[in-house]
């Protein structure tokens, strides 16, 4: 297997990852995260609270139940986060638990996933690592990390517009959430003895539920079910047909939305995801939405749901959807968004992140078709290499080549296509493209010593520059020959050439002062 880095997944400070917290959107990702990329192959650290129920490779407690409960201001894990997504003691104990964790156990070129927004502390006590925000379904701030996952791509578009940002990033992809199939059931045929529509989610009014009132409002034969965290007073009896239910964990969930007849997804804001209209449609349950945000991909209109844009459109909806193919919906979600389609998905943006190790997007594997080379490393060094082999086979006129460092190679075989066979009289030559150990330097000093010899010997790397490489020669007594030097950086110049070959060229005799 490929040489990899772990991925170090931080988690949440007011929650555990079990299925007790299922209804937090976030918990449930980093779930389901390592039991999606186990297979394929990555290492997971997960940095959580309790005893995890993930299949993460590590478990790292932070905070123990005890003292979760003990920081914690809401009263039990049902009651809204709200309270604790700002609660400053909490988020600080977490934090500097994670920082000392992350610090003893990652190393240069590790992932670090920042799934519940950005942390500089976390960035800062990780400074050779690879920082991503891996899930965004949140907005974003100044201090977001250079390697972003968006859930949507209509997320990610109103972040640009938001920063006014025109020109769009590599290294920033969308990769939509992932479901574990078996913890929802495909239900064609609901059996609900009373059929009903169902709103799944935060109790807020920003999730649609003043326009979900109006919908019920003018359908008093059909049954609403209102399920979810928050305060529903604010529209307590305000529709005789809406039916208040607490929120429901686990495999208690499937059963619940798998029968509803409708589920309603109104929500007012530019939706990143809305992962409860997903977790329908992986039951076959249609969804009828509004017209923006991220219901533009999860829903298919007239075919999997309806997206609205007035209370009448949304009434008709909510009336027509029943009729929608549910065998349809629930395979077109699965196919899009379970473990195994996402877990590709996020196999290769991460091998993406790995290969900025090396040589990053200019780097020969295509991760997009399953890690083929799609190039020679130095095929685009052509023209550059023939220019140097005329120049040599003119100038130099060697009888014999050798080359030294790790780029030499590709600029010998074109330098063998020119270059006599039967010259017995030139002078030796060396050529070093690239790094050298010091072996081959041993090597290299004991070739070339008389005063006609020569090497050719290019900096490809800015560290040592020119200057120090040229000291260093003098002192195992080589020197630089300036008109020769001079003379091949220009011939390198007459046409397409690498800024690095001709600023970084140096011609040297072993013995010439």
């Amino acid at each position: 297997m490929e040489d990899r880095p772990s991925i170090h997944v931080v988690g949440i400070p007011h929650t555990i990852v079990n299925n007790n917290y299922s209804h937090c959107a976030f918990t449930g990702k980093i779930f389901r995260f390592s039991k999606m990329l186990k297979p394929h192959g990555w290492r997971i650290v997960e940095y959580s609270n309790g005893r995890s129920e993930s299949e993460a490779s590590v478990h790292v407690e932070i905070l123990t139940e005890k003292e979760l409960k003990l920081l914690s201001k809401r009263k039990s894990e049902r009651e809204d986060y709200g309270a604790d997504v700002n609660n400053a003691n909490l988020v600080d104990t977490f934090t500097g638990r994670v920082v000392e964790e992350l610090k003893a156990r990652t190393k240069p070129g590790d992932i670090v996933c920042h799934v519940f927004g950005p942390s500089s502390q976390v960035a800062r006590a990780t400074p050779k690592c690879y920082q991503v925000e891996s899930g965004i379904g949140y907005t974003c701030h100044k201090n977001a990390t250079p390697h972003r996952v968006f859930e949507s791509s209509a997320w990610m578009h109103w972040h640009a517009g938001r920063r006014e940002k025109e020109f769009g990033s590599h290294y920033e992809f969308v990769v939509p959430n992932y479901y574990d199939l078996d913890e929802w059931d495909v239900v064609e045929k609901p059996g609900a003895a009373v059929p009903y529509v169902l709103f799944f989610g935060r109790v807020t009014s920003s999730k649609g539920l003043d326009e979900i009132v109006e919908v019920a409002r003018r359908l008093p034969n059909m049954k609403f079910i209102i399920c979810g965290q928050g305060d529903f007073s604010a529209w307590e009896g305000k529709a005789e047909n809406i039916e208040r239910r607490d929120p429901v964990c686990g495999r208690d969930r499937a059963p619940l939305v798998g029968n509803a007849s409708v589920m309603v997804a109104l929500t007012k804001f530019i939706e990143p995801f809305c992962g409860s209209a997903v977790e329908a449609q992986l039951c076959g349950v249609p969804v009828v939405s509004t017209s923006y945000g991220a219901f533009h991909e999860t829903i298919e209109d007239g075919k999997t749901g309806y997206r609205c844009t007035t209370l009448a459109d949304i009434v008709e909806a909510v009336r027509r959807a029943p009729s929608l193919d549910r065998k349809y919906i629930a395979e077109r979600a699965r196919r899009l968004y379970s473990l195994e389609a996402v877990g590709k998905k996020y196999d290769r943006v991460f091998k993406y992140i790995a290969d900025l190790r090396g040589k990053g997007w200019y780097g020969t594997v295509s991760r997009k078709f399953g890690g083929v080379v799609a190039f020679d490393d130095q095929v685009h060094e052509t023209p550059q290499a023939r220019r140097l082999a005329e120049y040599v086979t003119a100038e130099v006129k060697p009888r014999a080549v050798k080359g030294y460092g790790v780029s030499s190679d590709f600029y010998l075989r074109e330098i063998g296509k020119t270059i006599p066979k039967n010259n017995k009289t030139g002078p030796r030559l060396g050529l070093c493209v690239g790094k050298i150990n010091g072996d081959e330097w041993r090597e290299v000093l004991g070739n070339l010593t008389k005063a006609s010899d020569r090497l050719i010997f290019v900096a490809k790397e800015k560290r040592p520059t020119k200057l120090d490489w040229v000291d260093r020669f003098r002192e195992l007594g080589w020197a630089v020959d300036a008109r020769e030097t001079v003379a091949l950086a220009e011939r390198m110049e007459e046409g397409a050439h690498e800024e690095w070959f001709v600023k970084g060229v140096l011609v040297l005799s072993p013995s010439r002062e």
